[in-house]
């Protein structure tokens, strides 16, 4: 983007001066991916350390914070209800990324 940006400095201007809409998207681009870096980054982060240092994590907190309890939801046509509201939201919220992810790409 940016490579694009510095081409249209000078002769190449893109038309009804949008040179200032372009640099504006590149450094909002710029900035939804480094939040989005951190935010995954802290994440992959913090189930490292469940599975480097188990001793830091509770019980519990081992039980909840595997790959797949994070990452993968259930099948949808499982007939087994969920144990309780923040587990169906959670499975919901999975399929709603992979849903859209999904989309986004084709």
């Amino acid at each position: 983007m940016a490579q694009l940006v510095r081409t249209w400095r000078g002769v190449n201007e893109p038309p009804n001066g949008r040179l200032g809409e372009m640099e504006a998207l590149h450094y909002a681009y710029r900035f939804a991916f480094g939040i989005r870096a951190v935010t995954h980054l802290a994440i992959v982060i913090l189930l490292a350390t469940r599975k480097l240092f188990p001793n830091l994590f509770s019980p519990l907190a081992l039980d909840f914070l595997g790959f797949r309890d994070v990452f993968l939801p259930p099948l949808f046509t499982t007939r087994t209800n969920t144990k309780d509201m923040a587990t169906g939201i959670h499975n919901f919220f999975q399929y709603d990324q992979y849903v859209g992810s999904t989309a986004a790409t084709a």
